[in-house]
């Protein structure tokens, strides 16, 4: 996590030395020991937040959505092919 930060720091920082004096907050930069420190108070949630489940169910909503926009783009496509008899708008 923290090379990811640092990473993004250094990023942040080379597109802002384009535009002149640019430094980075210290927050910004000590932000991997600050997420180390949610995530270490996050991970006894668990017990108490079916994570299993609500990422299923999330899951099965994406699915559910995917396949739906497939099968509307699909009729689209395929009402181009009857002239617009068939118009899945």
């Amino acid at each position: 996590m923290d090379a990811f930060v640092s990473v993004l720091a250094g990023i942040v920082s080379a597109v802002g030395s384009l535009f002149g004096v640019f430094t980075l907050p210290g927050w910004f930069e000590d932000l991997g020991p600050m997420l180390d420190e949610v995530t270490g108070w996050a991970a006894g949630l668990g017990r108490w937040v079916p994570v299993a489940s609500a990422v299923n169910a999330v899951s099965l909503v994406g699915a559910a959505i995917g396949i739906a926009l497939v099968i509307r783009v699909v009729r689209i496509i395929l009402s181009l092919f009857t002239g617009g008899g068939g118009s899945a708008s």
